[in-house]
């Protein structure tokens, strides 16, 4: 056994010497001093592993750049670009902007008082928006007494008549129908509903509706300019200043 090990041990030095004999490098670094230099424009891949814990803090660049100026014969340094379609003056642009903010004044009933305010607002050197919405609201409750005829209706008057439900009218038509009024209020309404089925009527109530315009005007803006817009605000009462999304610039 002592013999086999000595054998490896002589084979061993014999095949450092025929390296050495051929002018070969055993060197990584001295390898690499004998490849081509990086063509210009060519980024060099760089490992994590070859990157060490101390990094420059202006590139991020670790020590393994220097070791690449000294394999290549180039300058040190790198650079790191996050979007190749975005330049460093366009990064800084972005994050040099200000946070815009959508503010709404209104609702108004009249579009020339939304006007006014829109030419306020366009006064200040903003550009607002004049947006209206439709809205569809309960206009009144109507209570009656669907129509079966004349012989029905006659009926249904004679029974409002003897419980002093004189506020009534009877639609001459087909039907006959009988209405007991158009409430604002939809309490109101209900009482007269009870009432009338409290003497055996069959009465319904239902509600109608309407469609109600009302005008806006938005404004995408610096948070700066919210004091100017509060002023306007409060100089109209039942003026609301809101925020969140424009809705004319959504639909563009």
């Amino acid at each position: 056994m002592r013999y086999v090990l000595y054998l490896l041990v002589a084979a061993n030095i014999l095949y450092l010497g025929w390296n050495i004999s051929r002018g070969g490098v055993s060197d990584p670094y001295e390898q690499a001093r004998s490849l081509p230099a990086v063509p210009k424009g060519v980024a060099m891949l760089v490992l994590l592993r070859d990157v060490s814990g101390r990094t420059d803090p202006a590139t991020g660049a670790g020590d393994h750049i220097a070791a690449h100026a000294a394999m290549t014969g180039e300058p040190a340094s790198v650079d790191f670009v996050q979007n190749p379609d975005t330049t460093d003056a366009q990064m800084l642009q972005v994050n040099a902007q200000p946070a815009l903010v959508c503010r709404s004044l209104g609702p108004f009933d009249e579009l020339s008082a939304a006007q006014a305010v829109y030419d306020r607002v366009a006064g200040l050197g903003m550009s607002p928006v004049l947006r209206s919405m439709d809205s569809r609201e309960v206009d009144d409750y109507w209570v009656y007494v669907p129509g079966r005829g004349q012989d029905y209706s006659r009926e249904v008057v004679r029974q409002l008549t003897e419980h002093r439900m004189n506020d009534f009218y009877v639609f001459d038509n087909d039907d006959y129908l009988i209405s007991l009024g158009a409430f604002r209020s939809g309490s109101h309404a209900e009482n007269q509903l009870a009432a009338l089925r409290g003497i055996g009527l069959e009465a319904v109530l239902e509600k109608r509706y309407r469609t109600r315009t009302q005008h806006w005007v938005e404004v995408t803006v610096e948070q700066q300019h919210d004091e100017q817009l509060r002023d306007i605000s409060l100089q109209s009462p039942g003026l609301q200043l809101t925020s969140g999304v424009c809705m004319s610039l959504a639909r563009n």
